[in-house]
């Protein structure tokens, strides 16, 4: 797999800094004017989140930061909004599952946790 460049790290993590908001993130590292190139913004940032490198870079990032159950539906919820190649990509896709996975694992050991706790 190709790595992830100095650029597309820096957007992938003000990404990860501002809640997840692609444009904005877009907007801030490659200095554009969000207000008159939001459309520009929004369609360059899905193209970078749906490069296999970046969404392994951030899934990485996610598990290392031990992604809470909250995090992890607020990704999932704004990957499956996303009106654009993202939602199609199979770098979004699998990472879509991959976080999946990793909070099917989580709601598992709350569950057994919460049953040895309270019957």
């Amino acid at each position: 797999m190709k790595e992830i460049n100095p650029i597309h790290k820096a957007f992938a993590d003000e990404y990860l800094v501002n809640g997840f908001i692609g444009c904005n993130a877009y907007s801030k590292i490659y200095d554009k004017d969000l207000e008159s190139q939001y459309n520009y913004c929004k369609s360059a940032a899905s193209t970078i989140l749906a490069r296999e490198e970046v969404a392994s870079y951030l899934q990485e990032r996610l598990e290392d930061n031990h992604l809470s159950v909250d995090e992890a539906l607020s990704v999932l919820r704004y990957l499956a909004l996303q009106k654009s190649e993202l939602g199609t990509s199979l770098g979004a896709v699998k990472l879509i599952l991959q976080i999946n996975e990793k909070l099917t694992e989580k709601i598992e050991v709350k569950t057994t946790e919460y049953k040895a706790v309270w019957g």
